[in-house]
Order: C-alpha cells, then structure tokens, then sequence
C-alpha cells in the first residue's frame, strides 16, 4: 500500500513511461503515396488515431501515468511511438483530433480527471480512487488506503477531499454519449445509486481543455464538506420548466436555420424571412409579465426563469456551442426581444438565451451563482459567444441534490431573478 501513495513520484521522476499497446501498428501506405520522406512515412501510416480505443485508454491506472509522465513510448505490433504528454493529451481529447488542448503550464482541475475516468475500470474497485488519488497527490493525506475500508466509504472521503479542494466537481450534465463498454456503464451506474450527488456520478464532467476554447471557474471558499453532505451559501435563481405543449406559439425545434448568429448580431428569422437583429451588447433580461399584476411579476412574488423541454432530437446553432462540451442540451431558455430588452416568455420566442443540461427530470430547480465557469467556445459561427455556467439543484426532501449545470448567454442581465444568499445542505 505504500508503494500505491508513491506512484505519482515514480511516474514524475521518470525518464519515460513504457507502454505496450499491442493494437498500434504500421501499415503499408496507398498505392501512390510518396514515400521519399522517412519521417512523413511514417507518421501517415501508424495507426495513432485508434489510441483512445485501446485497451491501455480504458484502465484507470494508466490514466494517471499519462497525466503524471513526462514522456511515453508506446510499444506496438510492430512499431514504437515515443510521444510527450502534450502531443498525447492532444489525441486524447473529447474529439479524437489533435488540438492546443494540453497546456503542462496548467493543472487539470477536478471537472477534467472525473471526465476522463469516467470510461475507464480497474481490476480492483479500490483501485479506481486511488489512481484518482495520485493525479491530486495533495489530498492523500485525508483519504484511508486500505483495501479493507468499505468502497463506499472510501468514494465519499476522496469525494469530500477533492470537493473541498476543487469545487469544479459541481459541473457535469446529461452526457451526449454513453459508455458502450457494459463493464464499466455497470459500474458507473452503481456508483450513481450510491454517491451522494454533487460527486456528478450520475452524469458526465465539463472538461477543462476542450479544443480551443476557454474555460475558467471563479475561487469560491463559502462552502464546505462534512460527510456525505455539501453545505454552500450561494445567491441564486429560481427556475420554472415547462414543455413544448405550454407554448402560446410552437417552437420549430428541428429547423437549425431558426436561430442564427454572424458574430456581431444576433437575428431571428420569422416565417416571412425578415430579419429581427439586437446589439451584441448586454441587454437586460425581464421576467414574464403576468396579466393578473402590474410590472414583472410571477405568482410566487419573485422571478422565475422558465426553461422549455427540447425534444432530444432537435438542435440548432445556439445548442451546438454546448454540445461541443459533450453535454446533451436538455432544456431551452427562449426569450422574445424586442426594442433591446429581452422578456422571458412563453410567446414571440426570438431568441436562446440559455440551456441547460440535467440528469433528471424536473418540474422546479435553482440554479447556484457561486461558483460559476467562464466558458468561450470560440466557434467560428459564434466568435464572441461567452457562456455563464452554473450547477443547478432542486429540492429533494429536507436536502437538496445536484442534477446538472445552466449555460447562460452573457449578453443577458438576469439581475432581477437573482435572490439573496442562502445556505443549502447538498447530498
């Protein structure tokens, strides 16, 4: 067991880590090709994009040798690839394609180790959180390695350690994927029934480094772990879903075309092609107007945001930026805007003003302002689009659970929905 705490520094202090990865090999090229330049030879023909399908990408050990190495040398059927880890990270991604996703300069936050263990096993169930363990060698101290400490007690204390060291844990959503190896969907679906929720188990992680785009979460310390509970103080928004059947006019969901964007404007096209256009500038959000009050008002006294259901099926523009994260979009903020103010409502829909990505179904939820993630896809269709991200909780008895994240578009001042601090006790 001494040996397992020490494996991050056997793998930092290293020349190399040696891989076998028996599915790479070396393939003749085309008939045709130019095979003047040795080294252009033989990078076309090895098989380096099967990498993420090996058996070595579905352990969790070697998940954290990857990350910890300086270098590695993979050992094929009948070739050898010696790789950095910046190149590696670069085929590892959510993609498969080689990407500025590996910076060495910056640590993986929680979000991205979850993310990338999630389709991965180890012979020993244990064994999962202490290869987990040594990616964030600085918790150590707070977890028990013993193979005979109960796993669920050892999931809930390395759990607690790294929430308490990196609230990024918080943010994961309804993935677009889902595991295809039975072993290791089986195994996710335990640990779902039994963490507590804000773990994520139950779904997939953002990941930090995806493609080019930018993704920076805000320091919060108002929180803390105790158990199987988190407990966080946080301002917040309180949130209303509705389906498609309570629109006073029916969304096409299917037609992408609906919802566009040229980087600077955004511009609704209604049935007659005329186009509807607002600054890019901020444009201040306003609850639905309800017909039995004066002013911006809901039946409760305060605002709630109301999300429409999206059909899984249905996609446009605005929810590709999302999905980019590997997150299914699974309801809609749609807003009519007109004369630069934008009216939260359940007619004249011009406009996404945010998604969200749950876990569960809901009828009522509270998206959580602290923390929060900055994230900027840098799509070429959307090149100024920057995304709010929050986690979002609904009531669950005398508790609360965590069942997913909130996008919301910057463009938008969501001031009047947002309710004073409050503490909430998270399992």
């Amino acid at each position: 067991m001494r040996e397992i705490k020490q494996m991050h520094r056997i793998y930092q202090n290293a020349h190399c880590t040696l891989a076998l990865v028996p599915e790479l090999g070396c393939w003749p090229l085309s008939q045709g090709s130019n095979h003047e330049n040795s080294s252009e030879w033989w990078g076309e023909s090895a098989n380096v994009h099967v990498l993420p399908n090996t058996e070595w990408c579905k352990r969790i050990w070697t998940l954290e040798e990857a990350y910890v190495s300086k270098s590695i040398l993979f050992v094929g059927l009948n070739v050898h690839i010696w790789a950095d880890v910046d190149y590696l990270w670069k085929i590892l991604n959510p993609s498969n394609v080689v990407t500025t996703m590996a910076e060495r300069t910056r640590k993986w936050m929680a979000c991205t180790a979850l993310w990338y263990s999630r389709k991965r096993t180890s012979s020993k169930q244990h064994d999962r959180i202490f290869a987990l363990a040594n990616i964030f060698p600085e918790i150590m101290d707070r977890i028990t390695f013993s193979y005979k400490q109960p796993l669920l007690d050892l999931m809930v204390q390395f759990y607690g350690a790294l929430a308490q060291k990196d609230i990024s844990v918080l943010f994961f959503g309804m993935p677009i994927d889902s595991n295809t190896d039975v072993k290791i969907a089986a195994a996710r679906q335990r640990e779902g029934r039994s963490l507590p929720s804000w773990t994520g188990a139950r779904g997939a992680h953002l990941i930090q480094f995806l493609m080019d785009n930018k993704l920076t979460t805000e320091i919060i310390e108002d929180y803390s772990i105790t158990g199987a509970c988190m407990i966080l103080t946080s301002r917040f928004v309180t949130v209303r879903i509705e389906t498609a059947n309570a629109l006073e006019k029916p969304i096409d969901f299917a037609n992408p075309n609906k919802y566009r964007s040229d980087g600077h404007h955004k511009y609704y096209t209604d049935e007659h092609g005329g186009h509807h256009s607002f600054s890019k500038e901020g444009i201040p959000l306003l609850p639905t107007l309800s017909k039995q009050c004066d002013g911006y008002v809901t039946d409760s006294g305060c605002a709630d945001l109301i999300f429409i259901t999206i059909p899984s099926e249905s996609y446009s523009v605005d929810t590709l930026s999302i999905h980019s994260t590997g997150l299914k979009v699974t309801h809609g903020l749609f807003l009519a805007v007109e004369d630069k103010v934008a009216i939260n409502s359940l007619s004249k829909l011009t406009h996404y003003g945010g998604t969200l990505s749950l876990t569960e179904e809901c009828s009522n939820c509270i998206i959580l302002l602290e923390p929060a993630f900055l994230y900027q896809p840098r799509l070429p269709f959307q090149p100024t689009l920057s995304l709010d991200i929050y986690p979002v909780i609904k009531k669950d008895k005398n508790c609360y659970k965590s069942i997913g994240v909130c996008f919301l578009d910057r463009k938008f001042n969501i001031d009047p929905f947002v309710q004073p601090k409050q503490t909430f006790h998270i399992k």
